[in-house]
């Protein structure tokens, strides 16, 4: 018997079909598959091994469906706490900026560096003008970089 392919907005919501330890019949547990897969990238488990993982849970699932929900959920809590730890750099007392070209494809594009006494940011972006330090730090825009 084929398994049916699951999408994306599938994966959100899937709930399970019988009574599993902690959870009743019909609960969802998609917000544990999403962080699951997260978790396993991060691990370094390539996207087909998650994929072949997600089948032993009778989701049959694409390597774009598995690559989309690692962006997503990456972006989310990526964006969190990128602000918590710009917040952080406009509490220090001092910020040290640099860049480094680096290659996307085949467009050039600068590692940025904050560095300040409670955290660091590294940011990627077109520019090496000032407006990245306006951007990503705007507690030291004006100068006082």
């Amino acid at each position: 018997k084929q398994k049916k392919h699951v999408t994306y907005s599938q994966l959100e919501s899937v709930k399970t079909d019988t009574t599993s330890k902690g959870l009743t019949k019909g609960s969802v547990f998609g917000p544990h598959i999403m962080s699951m897969i997260v978790f396993s990238f991060f691990q370094t488990l390539s996207i087909e091994s998650i994929r072949k993982m997600l089948t032993l849970l009778d989701l049959n699932v694409s390597k774009s469906t598995v690559l989309k929900a690692i962006a997503t959920v990456s972006a989310e809590k990526f964006a969190t706490h990128a602000a918590e730890i710009s917040k952080k750099l406009g509490e220090t007392n001092f910020l040290m900026a640099d860049e480094t070209r680096i290659r996307i494809g085949k467009k050039r594009s600068y590692a940025w560096a904050f560095i300040g006494q409670y955290g660091i940011k590294i940011v990627t972006h077109q520019s090496r003008g000032r407006v990245v330090v306006d951007l990503h730090c705007p507690h030291y825009s004006g100068g006082r970089v």
